[in-house]
């Protein structure tokens, strides 16, 4: 999952990898606004944390498949929010 994260999504994203679980908390470079990434119906996320401008990100019942799916329409959400601002 990092190496994934690392590729698709560095730059939109930083995060410490967790001594343990099964979740991380993403948060979003200042030129992006968790409240924008909100309003992308495509993404399902429930546990955000408005003043980190960051949002928790589950993985453990992904299968590798449904982990690249996840991070791909993320970064899908992150180019819109690109093309609303330009």
């Amino acid at each position: 999952m990092d190496q994934l994260l690392r590729e698709r999504l560095s730059s939109y994203v930083t995060y410490r990898l967790p001594a343990g679980g099964m979740a991380i908390w993403l948060r979003l470079n200042p030129e992006y606004m968790i409240e924008d990434l909100l309003l992308n119906c495509s993404l399902q996320i429930v546990r955000v944390d408005v003043e980190q401008n960051a949002f928790r990100f589950g993985f453990a019942s992904l299968t590798q498949i449904e982990l690249n799916q996840a991070v791909e329409e993320l970064e899908k959400a992150f180019k819109m929010i690109e093309l609303t601002k330009s």
